[in-house]
């Protein structure tokens, strides 16, 4: 697994650790494995909106 795989990865297990704690019960029904679904996908944006360009923010600022 890639660095970048493993990190969408980790994100998505965190993601659905937190989204399926509020849940009453744990067991493979849809709605659990749609909030994986889910979690995968908001892992994946996340990342790549955390891994695309960003602007300099401080590029004008003088230093000192």
């Amino acid at each position: 697994m890639s660095k970048p795989e493993f990190t969408v990865f980790i994100g998505a297990c965190v993601i659905a650790a937190i989204r399926l704690a509020r849940e009453d019960k744990l067991f493979n029904t849809p709605k659990s494995v749609a909030t994986i679904s889910d979690s995968v996908a908001l892992a994946k944006k996340i990342y790549e909106h955390a891994a695309g360009p960003h602007p300099q923010l401080f590029e004008d600022r003088p230093r000192g």
